[in-house]
């Protein structure tokens, strides 16, 4: 990590998969709120068990009222955007309610972006960013940073495992 990474409050949990389905049919299906309950979380981080959305399908400007697994509640703000031929989902969390105490304490909010590539008619690359926003510098919480980064890099594997095998 270098100085200019410490001293900010963010870090970025990045994947990049290849999925055996057209980019339109894996984009359509991650839009739909009835499909988030696939993100089941992992160890600290609650996975998601129920939504109740603005829209049927979710658009630039949805807000979705999420319960988690663990009782607690936050609410996401959608962007989607598409441009020649490309497709990028942006998840903005922006409240959160109740999470565990080593979440609330450490973590200020959690962004998610989705940039959709086409590679064949049906193989679709995604690049996948969690950005994960912390109340102090990463400085001052190094242990709890790589702590944190572990529990939602595995969150993130079980999800991306529960959406191929919805898929196929």
């Amino acid at each position: 990590m270098n100085l200019s990474k410490i001293l900010s409050n963010k870090i970025e949990v990045k994947f990049e998969l290849d999925f055996q389905v057209s980019k339109e049919k894996l984009f359509d299906f991650i839009i739909l709120p009835e499909n988030m309950p696939l993100y089941t979380g992992f160890f600290l981080a609650p996975g998601i068990a129920n939504v109740h959305s603005t829209t049927l399908i979710r658009q630039t400007g949805t807000i979705d009222n999420i319960l988690n697994t663990d009782g607690s509640t936050h609410q996401s703000l959608t962007k989607i955007f598409l441009k020649n031929e490309k497709y990028y989902l942006d998840i903005f969390n922006i409240q959160t309610k109740g999470f565990k105490k080593v979440f609330d304490i450490f973590l200020k909010s959690f962004n998610e972006k989705w940039d959709f590539y086409f590679l064949s008619s049906n193989t679709c690359r995604v690049k996948r960013v969690l950005e994960i926003h912390f109340h102090f510098p990463l400085i001052f919480i190094l242990p709890t940073v790589f702590f944190v980064k572990w529990i939602f890099t595995k969150a993130l594997e079980h999800h991306h495992k529960n959406i191929i095998k919805a898929l196929s």
